[in-house]
């Protein structure tokens, strides 16, 4: 090649990137112009295509013939030659407990359904008596603020463990969860307690977490449901947490969160047949007063009383410590010595001028054995004026100790603390007690269904466990309601499982379903599903 050549082929190889350049910077604006012009086409083809005949015609179609039908008749023309009676109205429901026939049955999806659809595939779905949330086991949970009850929907025996984390003074550097603390801490004298809920509400996330943790297990949750109690007129920021974290984290096959007061309604209106039912809640940390009519709260009628066993149990602290012994952090023993030897006074004044009395003739006094968790593992109590070999275990046994032991003497204290729960203002709560605040919350609901409500009034909660909790509220709301207004008060046997129980028998009945959200379900529709299907089934 000479020369020349050489020269021409490099001033070729120059002009061709300078032909791009120039090329391009004269041309950009003509490019924006011709995008501005296919932008402005396309939204008049779009206008015109929303006013086209055929899609209106489309559009009616879907709308005034496939959705009353439930399916297309000029998609499916065999379904429609063989005359089934609205087929995808039938499919749909058993489609909501069939959700593996999803693709098989939905007749409303045009684009998964443009063939015929074979009868005997719907008549298999018809005939098949199957509940698909039936055969899945429940985790059920009433989380309360001091104690979790919980068992599986399939188990008698129910577990209950301390909701809360503890530390103890003699292991400084071992933080104890939940049983953990009764199963290796074997010195349980000033405890401290990290509590989840305060007032009533769920306020540490993490304390919580690990509470759950422990008590869940190992619980396969990808094939395993969760019923789990909320509290009462709950925020709804930590009910969407709630959803989150079981739906998210724990990724539970389906996920139900009701307050205890609705499952115990639900419970009793099945067992008795009753449209109402008042259910009196007193637990550790309120007492709720809470009306039904069919399984729906009354919302004008519910009442909370700032009175609970936390402050029984607070209050039972002050007293002793002011009189006799310094208790102020031996919340966890007092909290035992107020559960074996408090009760309720059926006449109050006719108890104080008993508990003036000599100790031979008092009948309220008595010595409490308070635990060294050496010889002694348990408090027990013995009467004031016996000698010290007549000492008594907390179940009523008679037990037999030589040994000095540290004693806490119980006169006016057995009665007096359990009374605040009928007479707040005794420390200076400004409330009603439980029978007022009943009779009160009566008064609100229509007069017709008032003597109802009296006639199914249902006791939960811990504190209904004090001896003659029962009489003495009827006692009083018998003196305050009308004389022709029946009166019914019922005390399970457990008040403390009772809501626990209920949840079992509403995740064994055949229309849980519709009372839980499956993983799918939430995975679909995100949270909104939970706050509308668990606001409207209460």
């Amino acid at each position: 090649m000479d020369r020349l050549a050489l020269f021409q082929f490099g001033l070729l190889l120059l002009a061709v990137p300078l032909q791009y350049f120039i090329l391009m910077k004269w041309s950009s604006k003509d490019i924006e112009q011709a995008q501005a012009m296919n932008k402005i086409t396309n939204q008049i083809n779009q206008m015109f295509h929303y006013l086209s005949p055929s899609t209106w015609f489309n559009w009616f179609v879907s709308f005034v013939i496939e959705v009353p039908l439930g399916f297309n008749p000029l998609l499916h023309k065999r379904t429609w030659r063989r005359g089934i009676e609205s087929p995808a109205t039938e499919v749909y429901h058993e489609y909501r407990k069939q959700p593996n026939y999803s693709v098989l049955l939905d007749t409303r999806d045009r684009h998964a359904h443009k063939t015929y659809i074979p009868q005997e595939h719907i008549e298999v779905v018809k005939d098949t008596k199957f509940n698909s949330m039936a055969t899945k086991p429940i985790f059920v949970v009433d989380n309360g603020a001091y104690m979790s009850k919980s068992k599986m929907n399939t188990i008698d025996n129910p577990r209950i463990v301390p909701n809360c984390v503890m530390k103890s003074k003699f292991y400084p550097r071992r933080t104890f969860i939940a049983d953990q603390i009764d199963n290796e801490c074997p010195n349980k004298t000033s405890l401290y307690y990290q509590l989840p809920l305060q007032k009533g509400y769920l306020v540490d996330w993490n304390i919580q977490k690990q509470v759950w943790d422990h008590l869940f297990g190992k619980i396969p949750f990808k094939s395993t449901g969760l019923l789990m109690t909320e509290p009462y007129m709950n925020l709804n920021f930590i009910r969407e947490t709630m959803d989150q974290i079981f739906f998210e984290e724990y990724e539970v096959a389906s996920f139900a969160r009701y307050d205890p007061a609705t499952l115990s309604a639900y419970q009793y209106e099945n067992d008795t047949k009753s449209n109402y039912v008042l259910v009196v809640d007193s637990g550790f940390s309120f007492t709720h007063i809470v009306p039904f009519h069919q399984g729906r709260k009354l919302l004008d009628g519910m009442t909370r009383i700032d009175v609970g066993g936390k402050l029984l149990t607070n209050q039972l602290k002050s007293v002793i410590s002011y009189r006799q012994l310094l208790v102020m952090n031996e919340t966890y023993i007092i909290n035992e010595l107020k559960e074996n030897v408090c009760l309720v006074s059926l006449d109050f004044q006719e108890d104080m001028r008993k508990a003036r009395l000599p100790l031979g003739e008092n009948p309220h006094a008595i010595d409490y054995i308070l635990p060294d968790y050496n010889e002694t593992k348990q408090g027990c109590f013995q009467t004031a004026s016996a000698s010290t070999s007549n000492i008594y275990n907390a179940d009523g046994s008679k037990k037999n100790s030589t040994k000095q032991q540290q004693i806490v003497r119980m006169n006016v204290e057995r009665f007096t603390i359990p009374e605040i729960l009928f007479r707040p203002s005794t420390i200076g709560i400004d409330q009603a007690g439980i029978a007022e605040s009943i009779y009160n919350s009566v008064e609100e609901l229509p007069e017709h269904i008032r003597p109802s409500m009296y006639n199914n009034i249902l006791l939960t909660g811990g504190n209904c466990l004090f001896p003659n909790f029962k009489k003495r509220l009827e006692n009083e709301l018998r003196s305050m309601i009308n004389d022709d207004y029946p009166l019914r008060i019922t005390l399970p046997e457990n008040p403390i499982t009772h809501a626990l129980d209920a949840g079992v028998k509403l995740t064994n009945s055949s229309d849980y379903a519709n009372y839980c959200v499956t993983k799918r379900e939430y995975d679909e529709h995100g949270e909104s599903i939970c706050h509308r299907k668990f606001t409207d089934s209460c």
